[in-house]
């Protein structure tokens, strides 16, 4: 080709053994029209299809990569959260169980807890009603021989006494009562009834009233109550001064009984039919439950605190705690020693939350003691099994060893789902509470294809 065509203009359209470079920079720079959009894409398909049959192959082998490297992951992912579960049983780790949503075990851990702690609560809240039986048993019978005892004893005293061991609770109740509604003033400064009935509490306020009322008559030169006390041999003059002085004193006493008496009739008759019988009877009562006691055989009082226990005012049901306690087999003894009813009773909740924890870790303990297993088929599934990334479930058929309730407890098979970007367990109907405190130990020697019960 001669240097004039080589340098002259082009022709009408390029060819495909010359393109200028103007001509690339005008193809490429100017605006496109929506022919040239779609049509470009046709003429590539058209001119290069090998280069489209390239990267198709390559997207798919991409896309397929990644589906297996997912179901190998997923696999490997579940396998590795089913160690973790086994491992925290071993380890009887609750707070893992619990907390850790992947081992899908708080539900399953709580309901056991809890069943095992109340299955303990109410062990000994049935055994506190049955010591409350035998106890009360035990106090009732008590109770008749006392007052069986006692009131042969009352029936052998004379009629007179009788009667003032009778009327002693009412006058009693007659003269405390009195002397409060006479208040300070009226009353001299006696609140105590046991100041008419017994002479040496009466003595020093005798001679306190004897002293002031020879005084208010207009007696000079008395000596103070201490030195009129104090007087243990006295002269001629001195013994007529403590027989006036005891005499006025003694006047002014009785005076004040029978003021307090009046007083406390007028509250008396404002009681109802049988609570002035209860008053009535009290001191006849107490007599007769203080001398039952005293006529008690020598085993039978060991059990008596004394003769309150059989008056009306006592707790029955705590005496019957406190009986069964003393008359229980040793073995129940230990269950309920050191309990208080009422503490265990107000902490009810407290104490199936603490010892069902208790009990739940021992029994894990003992159930997974030197316990292992093995894989022997897994099997991974999903909503379609023909797409591998969107396999959601992984299923494991274990062998244990050294550990024959574990079976029982977890199942022979396991079950995994994908969820929020993690596996998590999913306890099946193998997964039930086993009713037992403590596991077993393994066999030493098991049989083959025998596994011991729990």
């Amino acid at each position: 080709m001669n240097e004039k065509n080589d340098k002259g203009p082009p022709t009408d359209g390029p060819t495909t053994e010359e393109i200028s470079l103007e001509d690339v920079h005008s193809t490429y720079t100017r605006p496109l029209s929506v022919t040239s959009m779609t049509s470009a894409p046709t003429t590539t398909l058209t001119q290069r299809p090998w280069t489209v049959l390239i990267t198709l192959a390559v997207s798919l082998l991409c896309t397929i990569a990644l589906a297996v490297i997912s179901a190998f992951g997923s696999y490997n992912t579940a396998e590795t959260t089913l160690a973790k579960l086994v491992k925290a049983l071993i380890a009887a780790d609750l707070d893992t169980l619990i907390e850790d949503p992947e081992l899908g075990f708080k539900e399953r851990a709580e309901r056991d807890i809890k069943q095992r702690g109340l299955e303990e609560y109410n062990q000994i809240l049935s055994a506190f009603n049955a010591c409350s039986t035998a106890g009360l048993e035990q106090y009732k019978t008590l109770q008749q021989t006392v007052l069986l005892r006692g009131e042969e004893a009352f029936k052998k005293l004379p009629g007179d006494q009788q009667r003032t061991i009778k009327q002693k609770s009412k006058t009693t109740w007659l003269l405390q009562n009195g002397l409060a509604a006479l208040g300070k003033e009226g009353n001299r400064g006696i609140d105590d009834p046991a100041v008419f009935e017994d002479p040496k509490r009466a003595t020093p306020h005798v001679t306190r009233l004897g002293l002031a009322a020879l005084a208010a008559k207009g007696e000079e030169n008395l000596p103070d109550a201490e030195t009129l006390s104090s007087w243990t041999k006295p002269k001629t003059a001195q013994k007529a001064l403590i027989a006036r002085v005891k005499s006025a004193g003694e006047g002014i006493l009785e005076k004040l009984r029978k003021e307090a008496v009046s007083a406390g009739l007028k509250r008396f008759k404002s009681l109802t039919p049988r609570e002035r019988k209860n008053i009535s009877s009290a001191s006849y009562r107490l007599w007769v439950v203080t001398k039952g006691v005293e006529l008690l055989e020598e085993q039978e009082r060991e059990l008596v605190t004394g003769p309150e226990m059989f008056l009306e005012t006592t707790d029955e049901e705590a005496e019957a705690r406190r009986l069964c306690l003393l008359i229980l087999p040793p073995a129940q003894k230990a269950l309920l020693e050191g309990r208080d009813y009422d503490d265990f009773m107000a902490k009810r909740d407290d104490y199936i939350r603490s010892t069902g924890r208790e009990r739940y870790e021992r029994f894990l303990a003992a159930l997974f003691r030197s316990c292992e297993y093995e894989i022997v088929k897994s099997t991974m599934s999903g909503d379609d099994s023909h797409d591998l990334l969107r396999i959601s479930t992984a299923q494991f058929s274990l062998r244990w060893k050294e550990c024959p309730g574990a079976a029982q407890f977890l199942g022979r098979e396991l079950t995994f789902h994908y969820q929020d970007g993690s596996w998590r367990f999913e306890p099946g109907a193998a997964a039930d509470v086993i009713e037992v405190e403590d596991a077993p130990e393994p066999p030493e020697k098991p049989g083959a294809g025998e596994e011991a019960k729990p």
